[in-house]
Parts: C-alpha cells; sequence; structure tokens
C-alpha cells in the first residue's frame, strides 16, 4: 500500500511577475521553503498601456490571458501557493488562469503583491470559494521597494513550457 506521502509531493509556488516584484517574492519563498517554483509566461510581453486597459479589465472580470504554454500539472502537491501581482484591485489574469487550471478542491495559499499592499479579497475568495479550494493563507503584500539581485537566491525555476 502506498502512503499520501508518497504520493504527493512538497508544495509547489506558482506565479506571474510582470515587473520582477512577484519573481522576487517567490524566489525569496521558495528559498525559504524548499518549494518548487513555476512561473507562468505571457504569450507575448504587455506593454504598460496595454496593462492599463485590457489587463485591468480583464483582471476585474477574472478573466484568463494568452500565456506561452499550459499551466503545468499541479495535482501532486500537497499545497500550491500563488503569488500575482495585482492590478486595479484584481489579481492579475494569469492568476484565474492557474485557479481554473487546479483540481476542485485543492489546498492554496494566495499572495498578492502591489504597490498600495492591498487588493478586493471579496471577488477572489468567492472565485477561490467556488472551487472549493481550502484557502490556507490569503496575504496582501507591498510589494518589495528595491529588489536585490535574483542571481544572489538559490532557486530553482522549473519551467512549465521545457526551456
Amino acid at each position: 500500500m502506498v502512503s499520501l506521502e508518497e504520493v504527493y509531493m512538497g508544495d509547489a509556488i506558482i506565479f506571474y511577475s510582470w515587473s520582477g516584484h512577484c519573481l522576487y517574492v517567490a524566489a525569496k519563498l521558495a528559498e525559504k521553503t524548499g518549494s518548487d517554483l513555476f512561473v507562468l509566461k505571457d504569450d507575448h510581453r504587455k506593454g504598460l498601456l496595454n496593462i492599463v486597459f485590457q489587463g485591468g479589465y480583464r483582471a476585474h472580470k477574472q478573466h484568463h490571458t494568452e500565456l506561452a504554454c499550459d499551466v503545468p500539472d499541479l495535482s501532486t502537491y500537497k499545497c500550491v501557493t500563488l503569488v500575482a501581482p495585482v492590478w486595479f484591485g484584481y489579481p492579475a489574469p494569469a492568476f484565474n488562469n492557474v485557479v481554473d487550471a487546479l483540481p476542485l478542491g485543492s489546498t492554496v495559499k494566495v499572495i498578492l503583491v502591489s504597490d498600495s499592499g492591498k487588493s478586493n479579497h471579496e471577488p477572489v475568495e468567492k472565485q477561490l470559494d467556488r472551487h472549493g479550494f481550502k484557502v490556507l493563507e490569503f496575504t496582501d503584500m507591498k510589494q518589495p521597494k528595491h529588489i536585490k539581485d535574483l542571481n544572489d537566491l538559490s532557486y530553482t525555476l522549473e519551467e512549465p513550457c521545457g526551456q
């Protein structure tokens, strides 16, 4: 008979970062916890005007975005931490790609990073509740003022596209 520890891996952190702040937060957390780290990449780099007009609207409506590849299969992890920037009070659209790709009832932690350190919790909590997620933590974090050199961090970045 196989034990749950043999079936389930440890924890995973999956993040989307436009400016590097979420990368920094996710990498620091992975370094501290030993979690596997996965990145979501845009199909093409969005400019600031695109974020202001399209990204903010898509974030508010909890729509997906075009990613370079599919969200990796995270079903074997005990807990998945989602790290995303906040655009106009809501997580960036890549967050919604992950939420819809995770199995119903997943155990998650959420870290939303913004300039103000605030997000609109109610619709995000409802979105997570619709998927039956067990939310262990929901953290709003003010983005780091100065991003230190990421080369100084000891993390391994899992590329979902195999790149």
